[in-house]
């Protein structure tokens, strides 16, 4: 699906059995792509492990995918409506009929508002929520920590929802969290 989309390099966070799914897809090479790993000494969760790429993906935007999903998004269409808007990030949106397992979202047009991560809140704020599923301009980096350590990238995007600076991109096609049963 990435490679559909016109990308071609793909870093890959790893940690415990990071091995398994470097024998499993290799340098990326048999799928027309090139792949590097990024291996975790210890878990440093989105924030932490994307924070490690910070000078490879200083120059342009970049789409961040969390690893435990299945989708068929057209990732081209995320890219394009972030391209066309003026935001930090845009958010990919879902809709799903247990919103409480998820961090909840809401928009006014096209901006994010309010965003509810799941374990915070125990009550249903809105039936949109986060696919994993972003477009980041480089100057994210300046709301992360100057150092590496575990953070959820969540954290960063409620900041960012506060400055107004967050799209919401709304999808109805297939998508799965395959994290929790």
């Amino acid at each position: 699906n990435l490679k559909s989309t016109g990308i071609r390099h793909i870093y890959l966070c790893v940690g415990y059995l990071g091995d398994k799914i470097k024998e499993q897809i290799g340098n990326g090479e048999k799928y027309g792509l090139t792949i590097t790993y990024v291996q975790e000494k210890s878990p440093l969760l989105t924030g932490g492990a994307l924070l490690q790429l910070k000078n490879e993906l200083k120059h342009e935007p970049f789409l961040l995918l969390h690893g435990d999903i299945v989708t068929d998004f057209n990732f081209r269409d995320i890219i394009e409506f972030h391209q066309k808007e003026t935001a930090t990030v845009s958010v990919a949106l879902t809709t799903v009929n247990q919103p409480q397992l998820y961090g909840q979202l809401r928009l006014h047009g096209s901006r994010l508002v309010g965003f509810y991560q799941h374990d915070e809140i125990d009550v249903i704020k809105s039936h949109l929520v986060n696919c994993g599923i972003y477009v980041c301009n480089p100057d994210i980096f300046n709301y992360f920590p100057k150092s590496v350590k575990p953070f959820l990238f969540e954290d960063i995007i409620q900041l960012l929802v506060a400055e107004n600076k967050v799209n919401g991109f709304v999808y109805e096609g297939n998508w799965y969290d395959v994290g929790t049963l």
